[in-house]
């Protein structure tokens, strides 16, 4: 059995190849643009990639922030991004520019095109109670794409929701954020490990 990594063919020369360049335009905080060329220790080139390897997808960035996630999401025009925060904080250039954006304001939960997603990024508070939600609810909507969990090694709360998932999961760390990434397949079960 291969890794999560390994089914969706991530791997660091891969994404080490893989240039943003052309979408800095969009970012217009100096520091952010900076974090699209890091890697690895951003996460930004991870999402691109896995955008990038499918036509058609329907991805949902949950805590939109600035946009940047989504801006990474999007650099594949032939997909959909679906992005969600609870207020408006996006600071992005030329916004006309990425019609394969939709940019959401409110409760992602009540979306019903959440379950159908291809692949969901989660970023949000990183306090615990909504990601522990947010997963419960993924699971009870028989979710079948790929869940990206973010910031899985900030704090001690996520630290414990990430050893709490009950589903396949790898932490890929190395080749994404510095503060943890952890890939998730809800409709896998845990893999049984010989430290286990």
């Amino acid at each position: 059995m291969g890794t999560i990594a390994e089914k969706y063919g991530l791997s660091f020369e891969k994404i080490a190849a893989l240039s943003l360049d052309a979408f800095e335009r969009h970012i217009p905080l100096a520091e952010y643009r900076q974090y699209f060329r890091t890697f690895p220790g951003e996460h930004y080139r991870v999402l691109a990639y896995l955008s990038q390897r499918t036509d058609g997808m329907l991805l949902f960035d949950v805590g939109t922030l600035y946009g940047y996630s989504a801006l990474a999401m999007a650099t594949n025009s032939r997909n959909t991004v679906v992005s969600y925060n609870i207020k408006e904080q996006r600071l992005l250039a030329h916004a006309e520019e990425l019609p394969n954006i939709e940019f959401c304001v409110g409760d992602v939960l009540g979306d019903e095109r959440l379950a159908r997603a291809d692949m969901i990024l989660l970023d949000t508070a990183h306090e615990g109670p909504f990601e522990h939600l947010f997963l419960d609810q993924l699971l009870k909507r028989q979710f079948q794409g790929l869940l990206i969990l973010d910031d899985i090694h900030l704090n001690p709360m996520m630290e414990e929701f990430w050893k709490g998932v009950p589903c396949a999961k790898e932490d890929v760390t190395p080749l994404a954020h510095c503060s943890g990434t952890g890939l998730v397949l809800c409709s896998e079960p845990p893999w049984r490990t010989s430290s286990d």
